[in-house]
């Protein structure tokens, strides 16, 4: 029993070479130097290129030939003799410039350890006798003794493939990939950089159209009177900031004018059906109409400039929506309870009072009508006076004749005489010569002898 000198494998009386790693054995005997290789002919040799392909025998293959008696391995008509060899061109790759190395015809024997489909280009015809200079078919070749000469050239043939595969990757990252890569990602990087611009923009928009969530600013315009009705006209700013936009829209939004503690006008309104919108930076205008009820001043005699106005979102309205002279005006509901009325219309008919003092001084021993003289609770006219009854009466007569005045009459000693010091009383505040004369006023503007008569406060 023999085995391979080379990688150890069993090796079979007849196997003159290893069936595992294709080394030959070294005792094998030498053939005569008078069998010299065969030429191919030369038109079989023109049928083998660099593109040619040798199908090698399976290692099982070999191995029954050998044990077949049909002669020696070397014998085999398929077999390529290590002497033979003969450095040719391998194919060359397409689209490089990169230079393939020589590589030399592998001996069917080391195809075969590799498999039939691990096929070489054929060599080329060799000829010559041993010892002439050529290798003989029957000899080693040189640098090949003790088969390591055909391990070393497997290894090279690996390692140049390993090279020029590697130069070949490294030459199409180089001209190909890499260009386009660095496009792609060149371009994804602008891309990306406009979509953060554009984002950056979206945002800087998103920002500067954000509307703002809070009460807005109010503050008065200007200010008309329709009838009995006050249409005061408002400037709204959001108050978020100069970069927040204005959307009011909410139902049920408090305005209420004062001046300084004092309640002038309150009432609860609707925005949702027609906002009030304005872009960042810019005020939006809202108008909006007081009825009688909701306001407790004379508007001529307010000083506007020193009205302030506040707003108060999702407020709770008493009531419904007041009903105004003019159909096209904006009207609230009432913005505060039965109580909280009678208090702010006690204060105006206070305020009113203390405004008209002087203005009745003035009217000395003059006769002056009396329009109405009423007390908190009083039974008169189907109904109980309330503050805010009184206080209305007053408005109203003032707003049909501009000189009406407002008294209570404990502050008049004429009152006080005749045991009437604790009436409300309001004056037209014109002036007449005699009795006659005021008589004749009353009844000129259709009042009854109990709604007008003739006064001397003094």
């Amino acid at each position: 029993m023999r085995f391979c000198t080379n990688c150890g494998a069993r090796l079979g009386d007849g196997d003159r070479f290893c069936v595992q790693c294709g080394q030959e054995r070294d005792d094998w005997p030498v053939q005569g130097a008078d069998q010299a290789v065969q030429p191919v002919p030369a038109t079989q040799a023109a049928q083998f290129g660099p593109s040619a392909q040798v199908a090698a025998p399976s290692v099982a293959q070999a191995g029954e030939s050998a044990r077949s008696g049909s002669g020696d391995l070397a014998s085999q008509p398929t077999m390529i003799d290590a002497s033979a060899m003969q450095t040719i061109a391998p194919p060359v790759v397409p689209q490089t410039a990169v230079p393939q190395p020589a590589v030399a015809a592998l001996p069917s024997a080391v195809q075969s350890g590799y498999g039939a489909s691990s096929a070489l280009p054929a060599p080329q015809p060799i000829s010559g006798a041993a010892g002439s200079g050529n290798p003989a078919s029957g000899a080693s070749a040189p640098g090949t003794k003790d088969g390591k000469g055909n391990k070393g050239l497997i290894i090279a043939i690996i390692v140049a493939a390993v090279v020029a595969v590697a130069l070949i990757g490294a030459l199409l990252w180089v001209l190909v990939i890499h260009p386009r890569t660095a496009t792609g990602v060149g371009g994804e990087v602008q891309s990306s950089a406009q979509t953060q611009a554009g984002a950056d923009g979206q945002q800087g928009d998103t920002e500067e159209s954000k509307v703002c969530d809070k009460v807005p600013d109010f503050a008065i315009t200007s200010h008309t009177m329709h009838d009995t009705d006050l249409v005061v006209k408002l400037t709204v700013t959001a108050s978020c900031g100069t970069d927040s936009a204005l959307k009011l829209d909410n139902d049920a939004v408090r305005i209420t004018v004062k001046d300084g503690d004092d309640t002038y006008a309150d009432a609860v309104y609707d925005f949702s059906s027609d906002p009030v919108s304005a872009k960042a930076g810019e005020d939006g205008e809202a108008t909006i109409t007081f009825v009688k009820s909701q306001y407790w001043f004379i508007p001529d005699q307010a000083s506007w400039s020193d009205l302030t106005v506040t707003g108060e979102l999702d407020a709770e309205a008493q009531g419904g929506k007041a009903s105004a002279g003019n159909a096209d005006d904006v009207t609230g509901a009432d913005a505060m309870d039965q109580n909280d009325r009678e208090q702010v219309a006690k204060a105006a008919i206070d305020r009113q009072i203390a405004h008209d003092k002087s203005a009745v001084s003035d009217l000395g021993s003059s006769y002056t009508t009396q329009l109405s003289s009423k007390q908190l609770n009083m039974q008169a006219d189907g109904k109980t006076w309330t503050y805010q009854d009184i206080w209305q009466q007053f408005a109203d007569l003032k707003a049909k004749w501009s000189n009406a005045l407002f008294l209570w009459s404990g502050d008049w000693s004429k009152y006080q005489s005749s045991g009437t010091a604790d009436y409300y009383v309001i004056l037209s505040g014109e002036r007449f010569g005699s009795v006659d004369d005021g008589w004749n006023w009353c009844s000129a503007n259709n009042f009854g002898k109990n709604d007008c008569m003739p006064i001397s406060v003094q």
